[in-house]
């Protein structure tokens, strides 16, 4: 089962994840995709993504034990500002 949110995306989807995946990858992560969709991971969290619009869906498909849902969301959406 697999946690999911949506961020709304400020500017060019294309740009915005080359942010976030040199912030991932700054932080040991891994993101492999483009302005469509793609798959995240780091940390013992994995996921992907689907852009529509100005919009990213997120689904979290695998975290460690010990965290909970939100807390991962409040992580990944960190990426975002």
């Amino acid at each position: 089962m697999a946690y999911e949110f949506e961020i709304d995306l400020a500017g060019d989807p294309a740009d915005v994840l080359a942010r976030v995946k040199t912030l991932a990858e700054e932080r040991g992560g891994a993101l492999e995709g483009d302005a469509e969709s793609g798959t995240f991971s780091g940390q013992g969290v994995f996921g992907t993504y689907r852009i529509e619009a100005a919009k990213m869906r997120i689904a979290l498909t695998a975290k460690p034990f010990f965290l909970t849902w939100p807390a991962i969301e409040t992580a990944v959406r960190s990426f975002f500002k």
